[in-house]
């Protein structure tokens, strides 16, 4: 069985998914179908927006079966979902996963399984999305100043949830 971590984007007004989320849903489905028993873990507070219905409905209307996305706890960010993601892979003892999220993202990503211990092989599947150069900056910005002074005060994150 092979694990993908799809991490969550954003809504628009109107409950569906902003076009950088529904790229990320895009490219999973696609990198999940050439494997035949992919199952897409996917941790996104549903009271969080809204974005948790829309990507499970997004993925659906995609063609991806709903059994075969695994919703664990309710992630509210970046680090809660790559924690989340992390037990779920011990629960299948898996060695190995797909990550995929936006290009601007999987720097961070990258950084948090890492300090985390993953240890196992992991694949970074990046999609480019249709997200402003500076939404991209401010967002990203303000989560590195969050994961670096949760390890400073050791918030969160010194051990998977």
């Amino acid at each position: 069985m092979d694990l993908l971590v799809l991490y969550g984007g954003d809504v628009k007004k109107n409950g569906l998914l902003h076009e950088d989320a529904a790229d990320r849903c895009r490219r999973a489905v696609e990198v999940a179908r050439k494997k035949a028993d992919t199952i897409i873990i996917f941790s996104v507070d549903p009271d969080f927006k809204g974005v948790r219905r829309a990507t499970i409905a997004y993925l659906s209307l995609l063609g991806w079966p709903n059994e075969r996305i695994t919703l664990q706890r309710f992630a509210k960010d970046t680090l809660e979902e790559t924690k989340t993601a992390m037990l779920v892979l011990r629960e299948y003892e898996a060695t190995s996963v797909t990550i995929v999220s936006s290009r601007y993202h999987i720097p961070r990503i990258r950084k948090m399984w890492n300090h985390l211990g993953f240890r196992g092989n992991i694949e970074y599947v990046s999609c480019d999305g249709n997200i402003s150069p500076w939404h991209a900056a401010f967002h990203e910005n303000l989560g590195w100043i969050k994961f670096y002074l949760q390890i400073i005060f050791r918030r969160k994150i010194a051990q998977p949830l």
